[in-house]
């Protein structure tokens, strides 16, 4: 094949692949004139022997007749509401920051036409969602899975938000050191699960917070939990002792706790619609935030967290009521 041949035989791909679908076939003469537009050399007998060349390597290149006569590319890697479902994702998501999001939508509308592509650029509505402002992201993952991967320690700074809702260093910049385990999703945030040095056990911290991280030449501590059952027993950043709770809810409230536990809870039904949670949870304030959302929901076990939520619940209670006095 001659060096014009092949010229020929990539732009036609390129043509098919950017500006055809079921819907939008494109025409011999289409074809050839947009070929022919480049500065190539085209007749209908190479135009045929390309689209064969191209379906022999496995383009899926059909042909339509009638209004929809001409050629398109019909079968893609994903289909079109698959990619839309992904480009939500990416919108969606708080860990994402919006040029990121921007950046990763016009990835995922190269990999369709450009009538289909339309679809993706809109923007899904999300009613005041907060997105990171910290672009490292991807950055901060390729570095952790690399740490994790050969099993080394890492140091980094921790941030939070200041009054002015800019991003500042915890604890003065101070380097955190911790030995990372497991990176997890929960809550539309990546987390990483990891033996914290200063505390002595798991933590979990929110990767789009972390910065300059920098893996170092110490061995990771091996770790004795199972970091997998830890996570999924866990609520976002905030760690906790993991224990063996029990909670009385009604029936309208089971969907709730099964979208947090799925089939890890136990259920069992009481009386008059009553129902019985078993589950193992890390018992955090989070958690805690999680039981009150549940309507008419208590704590009847272990005896100590019933009495530390009865404490938060009085707590928070007390304070409600001093403010109103004010």
């Amino acid at each position: 094949m001659s060096g014009t041949s092949r010229e020929r035989l990539l732009l036609c791909a390129r043509l098919l692949w950017e500006k055809s679908d079921p819907e939008h076939p494109l025409t011999a003469a289409k074809l050839i004139a947009s070929v022919e537009e480049a500065g190539l050399a085209c007749e209908r007998k190479s135009l045929y022997r390309d689209i064969a060349a191209l379906r022999q390597a496995g383009m899926d290149i059909r042909s339509g007749r009638g209004r929809a006569a001409g050629y398109y590319v019909n079968t893609r890697l994903f289909e079109p509401a698959e990619l839309t479902l992904l480009a939500d994702a990416v919108e969606a998501s708080r860990s994402v920051s919006r040029a990121s999001s921007r950046t990763l939508t016009q990835k995922l509308q190269k990999l369709t036409s450009v009538y289909r592509a339309k679809a993706l650029s809109r923007r899904l509505y999300l009613s005041g969602r907060p997105k990171t402002d910290n672009e490292a992201l991807f950055y901060n993952l390729d570095t952790l899975h690399e740490a994790i991967d050969k099993k080394k320690k890492i140091t980094f700074q921790y941030l939070e938000y200041a009054p002015d809702k800019t991003l500042r260093p915890r604890r003065g910049g101070q380097r955190y050191s911790v030995s990372p385990y497991l990176l997890c999703w929960d809550d539309e945030n990546y987390y990483l699960a990891a033996y914290h040095d200063r505390y002595g056990g798991l933590s979990n911290f929110r990767v789009d917070k972390m910065r300059l991280i920098n893996i170092t030449g110490e061995p990771a501590r091996e770790c004795a939990e199972d970091v997998r059952a830890y996570a999924s027993r866990s609520f976002g950043m905030f760690a906790g002792q993991v224990r063996h709770v029990e909670i009385e809810l009604p029936e309208s409230s089971l969907g709730v706790l099964i979208d947090r536990f799925g089939s890890e809870a136990f259920i069992t039904p009481l009386d008059n619609g009553w129902l019985l949670a078993s589950f193992d949870a890390a018992v955090s304030p989070v958690f805690f935030s999680f039981v009150f959302m549940l309507p008419q929901c208590r704590i009847t076990h272990p005896e100590d967290v019933r009495l530390m939520y009865e404490r938060r619940l009085e707590e928070t209670l007390k304070m409600q009521k001093s403010e109103a006095e004010k």
